[in-house]
């Protein structure tokens, strides 16, 4: 259990970027959404003991973490939204560096490295300098340091960024996996993707948690106030200056508008909603 109390954090610059956040994340998948500059890269940075907070504390298990970065440290997998890499250094030596550093045993180091390369698929592009992998290569890459040593505890942000279709799924699929062990914060923009994943989740914004649960049990208290209409191009500021639009979309080239309503509004129709629709509704209607 990773138990956050509290937490603050202002920058120089006098951002608020944590509020006084305060979340428990049992061990399993755990999605975390929010729109640009909500604080979630913050939240998880300050997890991963890269900068400390101004208030607040971080307790997993038993560990207190911002006593005890270094041992936390051990136990953490970290895959950051911008994961820099060393010019021309190759894939399999700048793995091998990162298992050292992470205790992996000389005995062990090199069959785990060539595990991690094959579980990404980059076992024939070992050799090569990671600075000219392409950036769906480099995200994989950045997977596997973070599976590196067998964590307790994953925080990966925006990990499939970059990533085709195909090798999308194969990493939500080993994320699933793992996570039926160790705690995982998932920190992406994809909603679909903690709507599969994740049994619980928290949105953030403006430095603040909004809604935390069960994704299933947030988006269901939306269930029989909202309503979609098909309507003209020309009459959408018409249905936002008269109902709370949730979403607006083209579908097959018409325009689609979803809005929320205790009761149904002429012309509109009852729609089942969806984790985008709880997350527009949080964060405001998308334009």
């Amino acid at each position: 259990m990773l138990s956050i109390q509290n937490l603050g954090k202002t920058y120089p610059n006098g951002v608020h970027a944590l509020q006084d956040v305060s979340l428990d994340v049992p061990a399993g998948m755990f999605g975390l959404l929010g729109p640009n500059g909500a604080g979630k890269s913050s939240l998880m940075r300050t997890i991963a003991t890269l900068q400390l907070p101004d208030q607040g504390s971080i307790r997993f298990d038993d560990l207190d973490v911002l006593a005890e970065p270094a041992t936390l440290r051990a136990r953490l997998g970290y895959l950051p939204q911008d994961f820099g890499v060393y010019p021309g250094v190759s894939g399999w030596d700048l793995l091998m560096h990162f298992a050292t550093l992470k205790g992996i045993p000389a005995s062990a180091r090199r069959s785990t490295v060539s595990d991690m390369l094959n579980l990404v698929h980059l076992y024939d592009k070992r050799n090569k300098a990671v600075s000219t992998y392409s950036g769906g290569m480099l995200r994989r890459f950045g997977i596997a340091q973070a599976l590196l040593g067998t964590p307790s505890l994953i925080i990966v942000d925006e990990p499939t960024a970059g990533l085709d279709p195909k090798e999308r799924h194969r990493f939500n699929n080993l994320l699933a996996k793992i996570g039926e062990n160790v705690v995982v914060i998932l920190s992406t923009h994809i909603v679909e993707d903690v709507w599969d994943l994740c049994p619980r989740m928290a949105v953030m914004n403006s430095g603040q948690i909004v809604a935390h649960g069960s994704p299933h049990a947030l988006t269901s208290q939306l269930r029989g106030k909202l309503w979609r209409k098909e309507i003209g191009r020309n009459d959408l500021a018409k249905v936002k200056a008269q109902h709370r639009l949730i979403l607006s979309r083209y579908v097959s080239g018409a325009l689609v508008v979803d809005v929320l309503a205790d009761a149904q509004p002429n012309g509109f129709s009852p729609v089942e909603p969806l984790l985008e629709h709880l997350y527009f509704s949080i964060i405001g209607a998308e334009d």
